[in-house]
């Protein structure tokens, strides 16, 4: 009796044990560890809590290990980061008592935040909105760390970036890396009815002419710098003979002239007679190195560049061919390309289609 007892209570000895390593086995979390991003940027002297960027599943902070491979650039104390000197340094954090880590590079270096201009203006008429990020210049800063703030809402508010004028004054748009008072900066605003006066065109064309088939934007100025040239209307005398939409690109359609007039909403306008000439060459030069081949290494390409008369010609006037395209291609734009594992001299010849007697040719000498 005394026997079977004691087999009995092995029995369930060895049965509790059993299902106690069962119970082991199911309760086992899987635990691990990495970071949200590869790579962290530190102002020098900043401090940046790392725990803010791991992903821990089932681990507590307390329980990571900190280091890095450079505590002379970036030192690391409770998961505390610090600036200290500009160059690279990688972190480590790592699960105590397991084999389970995760690293980040930091960089570390110099921020800087601030405004081209200290003034500008906003136009209360016309636009009354304006987005001042373009004025904002940013040395490793995201712009999504920013914060606007106006210093005088009843005149102008802000956010992010676009300043909303509400009344004519003087008020301070200030934008600060959010958690860092230190770097910001601020741009004073002022808000008016500059009102639009005069329209300037800018020419860019000798004489403004524009060959046939041609496409040229105009580039207009004001008396005023703060005032939008915004809902201009553009109209051409003669469409036949020059195109203008509404964004001021104009197009030439035939030979002779036409006047372009540019008119703002209040008014103001402004025109400029231009000249569409014929879009036959009368003359082409390859710009090329004299008495000598150009040097082309296989494989590479080299863009051919023409000098027309008339100025400004599109290249799809002219035709390019190669004289023998195993060693060089020649595309419609004037790309060359030499072959690889060629060597040998290839001429290049360009034509216009208009009129075939102006030509012109460059010789091309593949190298290794």
């Amino acid at each position: 009796m005394k026997v079977k007892i004691a087999l009995l209570m092995i029995c369930s000895f060895l049965l509790f044990n059993c299902s106690s390593d069962d119970n082991s086995n199911k309760n086992t979390k899987e635990v691990s560890i990495s970071f949200k991003n590869k790579q962290k940027f530190v102002s020098l002297g900043q401090d940046v809590n790392l725990v803010d960027e791991l992903v821990l599943v089932n681990v507590s902070p307390k329980d990571i290990e900190w280091s890095s491979t450079n505590p002379n650039i970036a030192p690391v104390k409770d998961g505390i980061v610090t600036g200290v000197k500009a160059s690279e340094s990688i972190i480590i954090a790592k699960i105590k008592n397991l084999d389970k880590v995760a690293a980040l590079t930091v960089r570390v270096g110099i921020t800087s935040l601030y405004f081209l201009n200290s003034h500008d203006g906003l136009d209360l008429d016309q636009t009354k909105t304006r987005d001042i990020k373009p004025l904002l210049k940013l040395e490793n800063v995201d712009l999504k760390d920013v914060t606007w703030t106006s210093k005088d809402t009843n005149i102008a508010t802000v956010k992010d970036g676009i300043v909303t004028a509400l009344r004519s004054g003087e008020v301070e748009i200030i934008a600060q890396v959010k958690n860092n008072e230190e770097l910001k900066s601020e741009l004073i605003m002022q808000i008016k009815s500059f009102g639009l006066k005069e329209i300037n065109f800018v020419q860019g064309f000798p004489e403004m002419k524009l060959p046939i088939g041609q496409h040229y934007k105009y580039s207009l100025t004001t008396g005023e710098s703060w005032v939008p040239l915004d809902n201009l209307v553009w109209k051409s005398s003669n469409e036949k003979i020059a195109k203008i939409d509404q964004n001021g690109v104009v197009e030439g359609i035939s030979a002779g002239k036409a006047r372009i007039t540019v008119t703002a909403p209040n008014g103001v306008s402004a025109y400029i007679d231009q000249e569409i000439i014929s879009n036959v060459p009368t003359y082409l030069n390859i710009r090329k190195p004299l008495d000598k081949p150009i040097e082309l290494p296989q494989g590479k390409g080299y863009t051919l560049q023409l000098t027309t008369i008339p100025e400004f010609l599109s290249i799809s006037l002219f035709t390019f061919t190669s004289s023998d395209s195993s060693l060089a291609s020649v595309d419609e734009q004037g790309r060359v390309v030499g072959a690889e594992g060629k060597r040998g001299k290839v001429t290049i010849t360009v034509v216009s289609k208009e009129n075939p007697a102006i030509k012109d040719k460059v010789d091309f000498l593949l190298i290794d």
